[in-house]
């Protein structure tokens, strides 16, 4: 294991260096890798298990960071399939990096994830679906959310599944408003899905402040000048 952390600590670092040697090869020599690991060894919710979690969140660092161009188009269905994948079995902290990847991916190579948008939509649904009953386990009925995000005291208790936390869920309008701008004739059914759910979110007093945040999150990136 401490191998693997120095190994992958080495390649976070040096991967803006990867466009200037023989990416390709790079890229399969490392997906393959980063993926085996990511799939076959088990998500960490436990925070004793720092080392574990160390590396997986490493691991996905450094694919989030991987230079954008036509030798990672070929990986980029593979990277989408991984993604939502882990959203389903990650812990909140992998889950958010898990969100970013798939925000540049479907600004970059928009026909290699098109397949992919149906599953993120239904994921994302499900996310909202959760936040009711995650606020009650979380904070009781007349509980309140934090005005942040979770804090280091919160990363010292055992950490939230992906589909069931705050964190996660915040990051989500951005990659949603893109997904609608992009593909408008696939994503209208889902409209009449997703705005009760965030009405929902808004009327319920313990889920307002997270609402309107959300809804705040989704309109700034509507009107923000895309970076693709």
């Amino acid at each position: 294991m401490l191998l693997q952390l120095a190994i992958a600590t080495d390649l976070r670092e040096s991967v803006d260096q990867f466009r200037d040697v023989d990416y390709a090869r790079y890229l399969s020599l490392l997906l393959p890798a980063f993926t085996k690991i990511l799939r076959e060894s088990p998500p960490v919710f436990d925070p004793a298990e720092q080392d574990q979690q160390k590396l997986r969140h490493m691991l996905l660092e450094i694919i989030q960071r991987l230079p954008h161009n036509e030798s990672l188009r070929s990986w980029a269905d593979g990277i989408m399939s991984l993604m939502l994948w882990l959203l389903r079995v990650e812990n909140e902290d992998n889950g958010v990096v898990c969100i970013k990847i798939i925000i540049d991916h479907n600004r970059t190579f928009k026909e290699e994830v098109e397949s992919h948008v149906k599953t993120f939509l239904e994921l994302v649904k499900e996310m909202y679906g959760n936040l009711r009953a995650v606020v009650k386990q979380a904070f009781g009925i007349e509980g309140e959310l934090p005005s942040t995000p979770s804090t280091s005291e919160d990363n010292a208790k055992v950490r939230r599944p992906s589909l069931k936390s705050f964190k996660v869920l915040t990051e989500c309008p951005i990659a949603v408003v893109l997904v609608f701008q992009t593909w408008r004739q696939i994503v209208f059914p889902y409209i009449k899905d997703y705005f009760p759910l965030v009405m929902e979110v808004r009327r319920a007093p313990p889920l307002r402040c997270l609402g309107d945040r959300i809804l705040a999150d989704g309109d700034h990136d509507s009107r923000a000048p895309s970076s693709a």
